[in-house]
């Protein structure tokens, strides 16, 4: 069953992209206590990279289900029996990480985004820090005018 496999290729992708994803995010996280923000908007912009990349495949995984239903005459396909399809099985399982580096996704990204709200927080109340980030150096006798 040639678009079975297709399905589970496209999976195995997405799974990729996935943990390429959650690893950007973990350098953002320590980029993120250095208060590197150049680094950072590198790092976000890979991400929005990664996620179009995701959506191209989400599509390519959608219009693959649709093909499989039509080509087998069902509905859904939870009525497929995997005893006659045995790649169900493997297509399941990928289909199953995949959803669950998807929650992991969405979980690191409220941390990440809180981090750099945090990080951005701290340069706002610490002129010092602006020097870092390719901006204007403040010192203390500029504040006691």
């Amino acid at each position: 069953m040639n678009l079975i496999e297709n399905l589970i290729t496209y999976n195995n992708e997405k799974l990729e992209f996935l943990n390429e994803y959650l690893a950007a995010n973990e350098m953002i996280e320590s980029m993120s206590a250095d208060q590197n923000f150049t680094a950072i908007r590198s790092l976000v912009d890979k991400k929005r990279s990664m996620i179009t990349s995701i959506h191209v495949i989400d599509d390519k995984v959608m219009f693959g289900i649709k093909k499989l239903k039509e080509e087998l005459g069902v509905s859904d396909l939870s009525e497929l029996n995997a005893e006659n399809h045995p790649e169900l099985k493997t297509l399941k399982g990928i289909s199953g990480k995949v959803l669950k580096q998807m929650v992991q996704v969405k979980t690191s990204d409220e941390k990440v985004s809180g981090l750099i709200s945090n990080a951005f927080e701290q340069l706002k109340t610490n002129p010092k820090l602006v020097d870092k980030n390719k901006m204007y150096y403040y010192t203390n006798s500029y504040f006691d005018k």
